[in-house]
């Protein structure tokens, strides 16, 4: 908590931040929330220094303060922006202790809805000419009840390729190690891409060092970004990936056509097929 006296009143700030199941959806550092007095007024910014735009619910807890747009507030934080006005307080009363608190929850990702293209044509996540099987399927039984996700057995350190052009938000690439059980989870080395259509595209389990991106670089489809692994929650060693949106914090995941070998038209995987790009 942090407590700064404006216009005679303690002033008490809280800052929240949600995890998903394979990362942290927002590093506390990229993001910074201020306050600035104008005349009557105090003034609540924010900075955003991902490389995505980032979705926040804001909640006020006011106490002798009116705000302008209410006490729920949500926004979309522009990527790379500085000095955006959340919301503007003004004291109701003079005579009186004034302060306020606030609550957030910030997600990666537009706050609007996106109307994700279920015939766009993404790239297999691995070198033109090899071929892997599917492990898990959407839907599958093991780990992807009820998601649009995918798994593809592949040896550690095979190359994994972009499936869609996009920027790199956040990887991690240290942990050595996983498991078969969902406490491996915080082990997962990943890549994070905010794709073209504003939608999210993850790829998981990589190895140990097996990032070949920097966070804001910009990437496109067939690029290799990495190499695959079998860290975090994991039974064996695989790729997994998935295009998903956060929305009010819930991961949605969308169903994808890739492009493959020997078939005229983009077609959706079925789980224990071969699949040659």
């Amino acid at each position: 908590m942090v407590e700064k006296s404006m216009f005679g009143s303690k002033i008490g700030l809280l800052l929240l931040f949600f995890l998903s199941a394979h990362f942290p959806i927002l590093a506390q550092k990229n993001i910074k929330i201020y306050t600035e007095e104008d005349n009557n007024l105090i003034k609540l910014y924010a900075d955003n220094m991902e490389y995505s735009p980032i979705s926040m619910d804001l909640v006020l807890d006011l106490d002798n303060f009116k705000a302008a747009d209410g006490e729920n507030q949500s926004f979309t934080l522009p990527a790379r922006s500085t000095k955006f006005l959340l919301t503007e307080l003004e004291i109701s009363d003079r005579r009186k202790v004034s302060k306020f608190s606030y609550n957030f929850k910030t997600w990666f990702g537009p706050k609007e809805l996106i109307d994700e293209n279920p015939d766009f044509e993404y790239s297999l996540p691995f070198e033109s000419g090899k071929s892997f099987i599917l492990s898990q399927g959407y839907d599958g039984k093991l780990s992807h009840k009820g998601q649009n996700e995918l798994d593809f057995t592949m040896p550690i350190g095979t190359i994994v390729t972009a499936i869609r052009d996009g920027v790199v938000i956040d990887f991690v690439e240290e942990n050595d190690r996983g498991c078969p059980t969902e406490d491996c989870k915080k082990l997962n080395n990943y890549i994070l891409v905010y794709q073209s259509d504003g939608t999210l595209a993850e790829y998981v389990h990589l190895k140990k060092d097996g990032v070949d991106v920097e966070i804001g670089d910009e990437i496109e489809q067939g690029q290799a970004i990495g190499f695959s692994g079998n860290t975090g929650y994991s039974s064996g060693p695989h790729l997994h990936i998935s295009v998903f949106q956060f929305r009010e914090g819930r991961k949605v995941t969308f169903p994808t056509k890739f492009k493959v070998a020997n078939e005229e038209q983009a077609i959706f995987l079925e789980e224990g097929n071969f699949y040659e790009k």
